[in-house]
């Protein structure tokens, strides 16, 4: 974010990031302290928020005494972690991607993301909602969240710590609904066997998919590499 604002330019931060440039796999910035350059960053994780995490990971380091040359390499070397858009295979042209994004502002957030690094693609997400509760009093904010992504497909909630009878295929079904009367295309699939048929009918070379889910949904990538390895071999 900007580091200044309000009357005469005061600065209002200790850190901040600028220049920042998009590049294939990441992004680029200059990080200054206390209004000096302290490191040109270089990212290999894509996303505007990874660049306010690295800001935020390179000042406590800095506090707890690392070096801005040490800053620079590690930040450079990072690769990201598990399940935070880890692009896990690319079979037949199309990509796979794994995200535990489970609320709106994620969701939204990890969509623009891939939009952003692979910008000509056609983006697929499959997503299973965690919690009933969760899904249904957040509604009004999935609705949105979703705006960026070609295709939605919605598995029933996982009802994590809930007593639920049919009401993760109900609460999934209203999603779907909020998200086409704002505007997405969405579609309900009743298990992730109905999710591989509907896949295998439309992704094409060059398409991202995106399991995405706090749920047992990230336990799937294996399962979705052995069928799109069969079925779209190049």
């Amino acid at each position: 974010p900007s580091p200044q604002g309000g009357e005469g330019n005061r600065v209002l931060c200790d850190w901040w990031a600028d220049d920042i440039t998009r590049t294939e796999t990441g992004s680029r910035f200059r990080l200054f302290h206390c209004g000096e350059l302290f490191a040109e960053i270089s990212l290999r994780i894509p996303g505007q928020h990874n660049v306010w995490n690295a800001v935020a990971a390179a000042a406590l380091a800095h506090r707890v005494g690392a070096s801005a040359e040490s800053i620079r390499k590690s930040l450079a070397n990072f690769a990201g972690i598990r399940r935070r858009f880890e692009i896990v295979g690319e079979f037949g042209g199309v990509t796979l991607v794994d995200d535990y994004a489970h609320h709106p502002t994620a969701v939204g957030v990890t969509l623009t993301t891939a939009r952003e690094r692979f910008p000509a693609a056609r983006i697929h997400c499959l997503f299973q909602p965690h919690q009933v509760s969760r899904t249904r009093a957040l509604l009004a904010d999935f609705a949105t969240s979703f705006a960026t992504g070609d295709e939605i497909l919605i598995l029933p909630v996982y009802a994590a710590r809930e007593q639920v009878a049919d009401e993760p295929v109900s609460a999934s079904r209203e999603l779907v609904e909020r998200i086409v009367a704002a505007g997405g295309k969405a579609r309900f699939v009743e298990s992730l066997d109905h999710a591989w048929s509907s896949l295998d009918d439309t992704l094409q070379r060059g398409d991202v998919l995106i399991t995405m889910g706090a749920g047992d949904i990230g336990q799937v990538q294996h399962e979705i590499t052995r069928r799109l390895q069969r079925h779209h071999a190049p």
